[in-house]
């Protein structure tokens, strides 16, 4: 009885670490936000992307970016906040993004803070990093 308890415990534990892993990957823009490296570049969009995560259930819209010295990834927002929003990424965009620069999977990345197209903006975090849809249900 005793060895099932702790076989018990052990199972649960590990299926407790399996979820905390899933949820820092989900979270990972999140997490690796940086007031400190909050920078505002332009560019034009030479690529709009879109992926799942890994439970299928959400889906982020990312960009490549060309910027006066290279391409650079950029973390939007999840996609359902985007078309909320009334906002609309194309290749060929001119686009101004401020956001936290950071080195995520070992590319230089922004993390979205607000973008900037033509006269609209899309406002994604506050000044913390904290995403406007934070709490937000579809």
């Amino acid at each position: 009885m005793k060895n099932l308890v702790v076989l018990l415990m052990a199972v649960l534990s590990l299926n407790a670490a399996v979820a905390q892993s899933a949820r820092q990957k989900k979270y990972a823009a999140a997490r690796n936000y940086d007031v400190n490296t909050v920078t505002i570049l332009q560019g034009v969009v030479t690529k709009v992307e879109t992926q799942t995560s890994g439970n299928g259930i959400n889906t982020g819209v990312h960009l490549i970016m060309q910027a006066s010295s290279a391409d650079i990834a950029v973390h939007v927002g999840p996609k359902w906040y985007i078309e909320k929003q009334s906002f609309t990424f194309s290749k060929g965009d001119k686009i101004k993004v401020e956001g936290s620069k950071v080195k995520l999977n070992g590319r230089w990345t922004i993390i979205a803070k607000k973008i900037d197209k033509g006269t609209e903006t899309l406002k994604l975090r506050n000044d913390d990093g904290t995403p406007l849809w934070s709490g937000q249900y579809r």
